[in-house]
């Protein structure tokens, strides 16, 4: 499916700014509670925000979240060349998440480790949460796996080594189609499950929002990554320009 910045689907436009993401919250925020307190419930969202690119992103979208009156939770990579969670910026952002109300987990990066070795796996488990829980200056009680193998979602556990799982059995229902938990995803601006104004009157409804594709306008594709580029290499002027004296700082 061909993704433009004002895209027609079934008769609604998709746009992924902050207004359509709005309309979105207005539709489903009566209903949405946090993972621990859906298990059991015969009606609920649960809204979680992996963030892949860019933590700056995900603060706005925990503001938005915020104004509306919704809890969330926000998965964070501790293994992504992407951004620092460690740093000082990244350590306001995770601070200024949690100051907003909402909860911050790993989002982990499996590190190519597979069921054969568990015993390093979990290690791996172990170690990126104690990296984040040092960031975040508190424990970290949940996950959600970045990009999941099959054998990680066959795992029906609501809670893997001592952590909530995003994809335990009951948040998440780990088939082609799910009869009684729905989920709706906006990886790479397709909503190949549905999309979420569409499951209002579904009973149990799994939300992931990635901030990293929203933006304030509509945009491309192109033109987010071309953004998200630029909003990255700001990052790292700044950092040039608080480090490094001889840093000729770049006019544009």
């Amino acid at each position: 499916m061909t993704q433009t910045a004002r895209q027609i689907e079934a008769g609604r436009e998709i746009r992924f700014d902050y207004d359509e993401y709005a309309q979105i919250l207005d539709a489903m925020a009566p209903r949405i509670v946090d993972f621990e307190a859906a298990a059991g419930r015969d009606r609920f969202v649960v809204l979680r925000h992996d963030v892949e690119f860019d933590l700056d992103r995900a603060v706005e979208m925990a503001r938005i979240d915020a104004a509306k009156g919704v809890a969330s939770s926000f998965f964070v990579q501790v293994a992504s060349d992407a951004y620092n969670p460690a740093g000082p910026a990244g350590r306001a952002a995770l601070t200024e998440i949690r100051a907003l109300g909402h909860w911050v987990g790993l989002h982990l990066h499996r590190m190519g480790l597979g069921p054969e070795d568990r015993a390093a796996y979990e290690a791996e488990i172990a170690a990126q949460a104690g990296m984040l829980a040092q960031a975040l200056g508190e424990p970290v009680t949940r996950m959600s796996y970045h990009r999941p193998a099959p054998w990680q979602l066959e795992e029906r556990s609501d809670h893997v080594c001592g952590l909530l799982n995003a994809y335990g059995p009951s948040f998440f229902e780990f088939s082609k189609a799910p009869a009684e938990i729905v989920y709706s995803s906006d990886s790479q601006r397709d909503w190949r499950y549905g999309h979420p104004l569409d499951l209002v009157d579904r009973p149990k409804v799994q939300l992931l929002m990635h901030p990293d594709e929203w933006t304030a306008a509509p945009v491309t594709m192109a033109g987010n990554f071309a953004a998200l580029t630029d909003d990255a290499s700001a990052r790292l002027q700044r950092t040039f320009e608080a480090e490094c004296k001889h840093y000729a700082k770049r006019h544009t």
